[in-house]
């Protein structure tokens, strides 16, 4: 993990990153997790769809509160295994 990028110590040690943002434009947040090295579950918006075009970086989600969690739970009990 980069030494240098400005993630809390805490979103490091979760080993997976939610970013249910649909108004974010630049997906920064998203970008410095991924660069971090750590999976990102996100709202299918404009900017999450450009970062998470491999889908070994994370998962995309529709704008649905119930589907994102649905998806949360997946990685998390994969995480488990």
């Amino acid at each position: 993990m980069g030494a240098n990028l400005p993630m809390a110590k805490d979103a490091l040690a979760a080993g997976h990153f939610l970013f249910p943002s649909t108004s974010e434009t630049q997906g920064l947040a998203a970008l410095q997790a991924l660069a971090a090295g750590l999976p990102v579950v996100a709202v299918a918006s404009e900017a999450a769809s450009d970062l998470l075009q491999d889908a070994s970086a994370g998962m995309l989600c529709p704008e649905d509160a119930k589907v994102f969690a649905c998806r949360v739970a997946a990685l998390c009990a994969a995480a488990e295994r």
